[in-house]
C-alpha cells in the first residue's frame, strides 16, 4: 500500500494516509470524505476490517455535518433574524429615511435607507453595525488585557475575514480582528483578542503558546469551543 491512497465502500471515500503510528484513526471532514491515519505493515484486510467496522459511525458522523451545514440563505428582510453579542435581534427596515444606516432601537436591529436597498447594501450597513460595536469596546477591552498580560500592540484594525477570526503581525505587533465577533457573545471576542496578543509572547500554537492562554484565560478551550460551534449553527 502507498503512502497515500483511497478507497470506497458504500460510496464513502476512505483517503489512507500511512504514518508511523500504533493505532488507525479516522476523521470525518466536512468535505464528505473519512480520512484515515493508518499504521505501517498493518495488513490490508484488518484496515478492510475496521473501515467496515467503524462504518456505522462514519455514517452517522457525515449525516451531523450535513445537517449543521445546510444553512437558510439571509435575505435580509423585515423580521428575519440576526444576532448581536450572542443574542438574537428582529431586522426591521424603515425606507423613508435620507441617511442610510444600522443601529439597535427597542430590541430591533434597525436598518434605515431612503427606497429600496440591494442585497449587497444591506449586507454593508450590517457589516458597519458590527464593526462600530466592535469599536465601541475594544479600547477598553484591549487595555485591560495588555496590561494584564504585560505586552503591548502597536495597534489594532478591523476587517471582515472569510477564514480567520483574527490575525497578528508580530514583527509590526499589529492585531487584526474579524467584525463578524460582533454576532457571538463578548467572551468569544475577548478569546480571540488574548489569542491574537498571546502571539506577542509565542509566535507558534506550540506548548508554550497554550501554557500562555491558560494562564491568562483558564477557560480559553471552553469560548474556542462556543465560538466555533455557534458560527456553524448561525452564519
Amino acid at each position: 500500500m502507498t503512502k497515500h491512497s483511497s478507497v470506497i465502500i458504500e460510496d464513502i471515500e476512505f483517503i489512507l494516509d500511512v504514518k508511523a503510528i500504533k493505532n488507525l484513526y479516522i476523521r470525518v471532514k466536512k468535505d464528505g470524505k473519512a480520512y484515515v491515519s493508518v499504521p505501517k505493515r498493518l495488513p490490508q484486510t484488518q484496515i478492510q476490517m475496521t473501515l467496515l467496522s467503524h462504518l456505522p459511525w462514519v455514517k452517522a458522523q457525515l449525516a451531523k455535518l450535513s445537517s449543521l451545514s445546510i444553512k437558510p440563505e439571509l435575505e435580509y428582510q423585515s423580521g428575519e433574524i440576526h444576532c448581536l453579542w450572542g443574542k438574537s435581534y428582529p431586522l426591521l427596515l424603515e425606507t423613508d429615511h435620507k441617511k442610510a444606516e444600522a443601529f439597535m432601537r427597542d430590541d430591533q436591529m434597525i436598518l434605515q435607507s431612503n427606497g429600496d436597498l440591494t442585497l449587497e447594501q444591506k449586507v454593508k450597513l450590517l457589516d458597519n453595525l458590527y464593526r462600530m460595536e466592535i469599536q465601541k469596546i475594544m479600547p477598553t477591552l484591549i487595555l485591560q488585557w495588555e496590561e494584564t498580560m504585560q505586552v503591548q500592540s502597536s495597534e489594532w484594525r478591523l476587517k471582515k475575514m472569510k477564514t480567520r477570526w483574527g490575525t497578528c503581525n508580530t514583527r509590526a505587533k499589529r492585531i487584526w480582528l474579524n467584525t463578524e465577533l460582533a454576532k457571538y457573545p463578548l467572551e468569544c471576542l475577548e478569546y480571540v483578542l488574548v489569542h491574537e496578543l498571546v502571539h506577542l509572547l509565542e509566535r507558534s500554537h506550540n506548548h508554550r503558546f497554550k501554557a500562555f492562554m491558560t494562564t491568562f484565560l483558564p477557560d480559553w478551550p471552553v469560548r474556542r469551543k462556543l465560538l466555533n460551534s455557534l458560527a456553524m449553527k448561525m452564519y
